[in-house]
Parts: structure tokens; C-alpha cells; sequence
């Protein structure tokens, strides 16, 4: 997908980087290896963190990748190569690619996802490569690393305040590339019934969205905080078990595997299921597929069928709002910034999850304000 810009609006942003980087600085040399949605906008990001260190390899998750973008930072010198969680998330793996940082040079990784927890759970693996510390992007990455609980420093920005424009801007984009899915397959979201489940920053605005537009949502949610969170704002609240039969539209915004044998069974003949994250985090399709045949039958669009039941599957089960580039504005910046913030502070981090200080994201945000304002 083209993305517009004017070179006005591409020096702005690297004049804002500029600014960032010049006010976080690493202190000592350090090699960094980055997991990465590689998308149009990428590059400036990609680029900064080359000014703050040396930038080994960026891995690109394999379902959000920009074929043009990846060429141009590939003829531009980046080693991109595929992210492979299995690779990445194995000792031995995550091992051959940190032999390519040179002895005595510091590690930094910045994950989207959680994509080297399993290759760190090995204690020796960080001493050996002078591993300073991950940084995390996402809620799901994060719920990774806290369960592994490794003795190791993760700086997370996925709750930062940050993030929260850019959380809200994803939901947007999910219901606008979902209802242009069934468009396109001569469908329609109004008048539908939803269920949306996990009520989380994304979740919240993809329910807002459909409830803006002629749908009725309900939500479910095993926090229970959420779940009162999400009644106390007019939605309909309730089990898997209560909304599945009676929902039209299937929200999967977890980041966790949400639908069993059982669930996929109590699924509404017809409905339309579509995702906030990659299939492999919200979806077990082996199990979607168990009974059910899988076959295309319109652009971004399969159908599931047993001789009794049928559903549709909107791209695949991977993330909906990537099929038209996952666009939220200048806002990416605000957290690509701060996972910069968050290389600086990594040394006096503890060894636990933590997060940026807030005189970080001050800084952050006021810088943002300058350029972008």
C-alpha cells in the first residue's frame, strides 16, 4: 500500500527523531536487534536507532510486512530477515544470531510480541551475549515476559499513556478494515450483533467503533474490572458461552488463544470472526480447522464449513487493520520514541519488568508537541 507524504513531512519527522535521539542517549556502544511490524512508516524509526547504536538485524513479523519497505531498507544496507517465533524463541536459535554482535558489545532487543522470552529463559543466554535488556511494545509481549519471569531487564511501554492514542487509533482501524472486508464480499456492518472479546485499550475502541455504527456489542472479559468497566458504558456483558450463539460479528482482541473446540461450536452460523493481532496470538486454527474445511471464497475472505455449521474468517485470522496498512498517523512516533527512552534507562533498570520514567515521557510528548503540533 502507497503511503503519502511530502518531504516537509519527512523531515519533520526526522528532525523529531533527531531531538529524541540527541536526548537519549545509550552511553556506551550497544548492538540492537529489533522485532518489527515493517510497514511504510518504518524506516524512521529504523533509522534513529542506528544513531543511538548499531542496529544488527531488524526482523520482520512475517504478517505485516511492507514488500516495497523491506526492498528499500534491504538496498539501504538493514539486515532484515523474517521473524520466526519457533527460531527466535529457542536458545539455539536466538544464539546464532547474537553471535553476529562482536565481544565485549553490549545487547539491546526490542520485541513486539514476546518473540525472544523463550530464547532468554536460559539464563546463561543473556551473560554470555552481554544481553542489557528487552524492551516490549505490546500487552500480549508483556503478559509473555511477566510469565516467564526472567532475570533479566524489561522495559515495557505498553500501558505508557503514550500509547494510548496509538491503542485507540488501532481499534479504529480494525472496525474500518473489518466493515471494508464485508463490503467488498456485499456485506454490512449495521443492524449487526457483535461480541468483542477482551476490553483492553484496543478492544474498548473496536467496541466503541461498531457501537457507533449501528451494531450491538456485547463484551466479554475474564478481568472482572473490565468486564464492569465495559457495563458501566452501556455494553451488553456476559461469557463466551452467552454471546457466541447470538453474535454476527466475532472480535478477537486478547492476545491470547480466546476460542476452544467447544466455543468454535457455539459459533453463530454465518458470523464473520476477524482479529486485532496476529493469528497465532488470538487464534488456534489447527483447532478452528479440526472439523471445519477452510476455503476461499472472496478477497480476505474464507469460509469454515462442516455439513452443519459455517462461519467466515476475515484475513486469515491475522490482524484486519494491516490490510490497509495498520495507519495511525504521527502518533506511531510517540512510542517508537519512547522504546528509544527506554534503551537509556535500561541500565539503571532493575532486573524485573519496569517501565520509562515519566519525566521520559514528558520529555517525549513535549518534543512530539513541537513537531507535530
Amino acid at each position: 500500500m502507497a503511503t503519502v507524504r511530502t518531504t516537509l513531512q519527512d523531515r519533520r519527522i526526522r528532525n523529531f527523531f533527531d531531538d529524541v535521539c540527541a536526548s537519549f542517549s545509550l552511553g556506551e556502544p550497544t548492538d540492537i536487534y529489533v522485532v518489527t511490524h515493517v510497514l511504510a512508516d518504518r524506516p524512521f524509526f529504523l533509522e534513529a536507532l542506528e544513531k543511538v547504536g548499531d542496529l544488527k538485524v531488524v526482523f520482520a513479523k512475517p504478517k505485516s510486512g511492507h514488500m516495497q519497505t523491506i526492498d528499500e531498507l534491504k538496498a539501504s544496507g538493514f539486515d532484515v530477515r523474517v521473524a520466526d517465533r519457533s527460531d527466535l524463541g529457542s536458545t539455539e536459535g536466538l544464539d546464532e544470531y547474537l553471535k553476529l554482535s562482536a565481544p565485549g558489545r553490549s545487547v539491546a532487543l526490542l520485541d513486539i510480541g514476546g518473540y525472544f522470552a523463550g530464547g532468554l529463559t536460559d539464563g546463561s543466554m543473556a551473560d554470555v551475549h552481554d544481553v542489557i535488556g528487552v524492551v516490549e511494545d505490546t500487552e500480549n509481549g508483556l503478559q509473555v515476559y511477566e510469565t516467564a519471569k526472567l532475570d533479566l531487564k524489561v522495559l515495557s511501554v505498553a500501558r505508557s499513556p503514550l500509547k494510548n492514542t496509538e491503542d485507540y487509533l488501532v481499534g479504529q482501524a480494525v472496525y474500518h478494515s473489518a466493515e471494508h472486508v464485508l463490503r467488498l464480499n456485499g456485506q454490512i456492518v449495521q443492524g449487526r450483533s457483535a461480541v468483542v472479546f477482551g476490553f483492553g485499550k484496543v478492544g474498548r475502541s473496536v467496541a466503541e467503533g461498531l457501537r457507533r455504527n449501528a451494531v450491538r456489542v456485547a463484551v466479554v472479559d475474564t478481568n472482572p474490572i473490565r468486564a464492569v468497566e465495559a457495563h458501566s458504558l452501556g455494553f451488553q456483558v456476559g461469557t463466551a458461552s452467552e454471546t457466541l450463539p447470538h453474535a454476527e460479528l466475532i472480535v478477537g482482541a486478547t492476545g491470547a488463544n480466546f476460542l476452544t473446540k467447544v466455543l468454535v461450536d457455539q459459533i453463530r452460523p454465518g458470523a464473520f470472526l476477524f482479529t486485532v493481532t496476529s493469528s497465532d496470538s488470538e487464534l488456534d486454527l489447527a483447532a478452528l480447522a479440526m472439523d471445519h474445511v477452510r476455503n476461499p471464497i472472496g478477497e480476505h475472505l474464507e469460509i469454515l464449513t462442516t455439513d452443519d455449521h459455517h462461519f467466515y474468517l476475515i484475513n486469515e485470522g491475522n490482524a484486519v487493520n494491516f490490510l490497509h496498512g495498520a495507519v495511525v498517523g504521527d502518533y506511531i512516533y510517540l512510542v517508537q520514541a519512547e522504546m528509544i527512552a527506554a534503551l537509556s534507562e535500561m541500565k539503571q533498570a532493575g532486573n524485573d519488568v519496569s517501565e520509562v520514567s515519566q519525566d521520559s515521557r514528558r520529555r517525549i510528548a513535549d518534543l512530539w508537541l513541537r513537531h507535530f503540533s
